[in-house]
């Protein structure tokens, strides 16, 4: 029992760690595009880099997503599959 509550008090944890870092970034992205289409016509190298970087961060965040979902759903079906219902005879 104490086992799963400090897994799920970590997992939690993690969870939420990973939506914070997820809202940062776009913040921060949304910000950067902001400021390279304001209209300025200085090329600014530093700046494109920095929005790709963060681009690709956001993009695997998105696909760590995915498999989870995948991963989840398919313990859930296993879960069924190889557990049938128990049934009591008296």
């Amino acid at each position: 029992m104490e086992f799963r509550s400090e897994t799920i008090s970590y997992s939690k944890a993690k969870c939420k760690e990973f939506k914070n870092r997820e809202t940062y970034l776009q913040g921060k992205l949304d910000a950067l595009d902001n400021e390279i289409c304001r209209g300025n016509n200085h090329f600014n190298q530093q700046l494109l880099d920095e929005y790709e970087s963060i681009k690709t961060e956001l993009k695997d965040i998105n696909e760590k997503k995915g498999k989870e979902a995948m991963f989840h759903s398919k313990a859930r079906w296993l879960k069924k599959v190889r557990n049938p219902p128990i049934i009591f005879s008296i």
